[in-house]
């Protein structure tokens, strides 16, 4: 966005014109999303919705007459986003743990989100999830798919695997799962 229109901009909005929305959309969409992206690890949907509700919030502020000045749009923009995404996780009290990652790499292997380092960071951790799964016992790897990947129930798994019970079948997934987490904390990135 050109230097003037980031000026005249406020007032634009309040005469109406929301071609200026369009031109901020367009301006700062990208920038925002893959940021917000690379910082929190959300879905692109997120991302998206999270920038749209951005812009939604600028326009709000400007016409209730509580936003009279902006220095930096794009700042702002992202701020809220980020701001927006916080209150989200509060929200839904979602605390990113290890074992939540490693299943999201289980679930989301071979899907390309087009980031640049993004697809090569969960490339190289596929890689070495991939490697450490190598080293588990079949068991372990056929509890760990069945209860992720198979969404099979606990006692499901006990019967298929033969386990006494469903709490002892638990215990082992919990334990396989530990040490595919110590193999995957332990093992050395690749040299190229």
């Amino acid at each position: 966005m050109r230097q003037v229109d980031q000026e005249n901009f406020i007032e634009e909005l309040k005469k109406g014109n929301n071609q200026v929305l369009a031109s901020l959309f367009e301006a700062h969409e990208r920038y925002c999303t893959r940021t917000l992206l690379k910082k929190t690890r959300c879905s692109i949907q997120d991302a998206e919705d999270l920038f749209v509700d951005s812009i939604l919030n600028l326009r709000e502020r400007i016409l209730a007459g509580k936003l009279t000045k902006l220095s930096n749009i794009r700042s702002y923009l992202f701020s809220t986003c980020y701001y927006n995404w916080l209150k989200m996780q509060k929200r839904e009290r979602v605390k990113i743990s290890k074992e939540e990652e490693i299943k999201s790499w289980f679930y989301n292997a071979y899907e390309s989100f087009g980031l640049g380092e993004e697809v090569l960071y969960q490339e190289e951790m596929m890689e070495k999830v991939q490697k450490c799964w190598k080293k588990l016992k079949k068991k372990c790897q056929q509890l760990i798919h069945y209860f992720y990947v198979k969404e099979m129930s606990m006692k499901e798994i006990a019967v298929r695997l033969n386990y006494a019970n469903s709490n002892v079948a638990k215990t082992s997934k919990q334990r396989c799962f530990k040490h595919l987490l110590e193999l995957i904390a332990g093992s050395e990135p690749d040299k190229k």
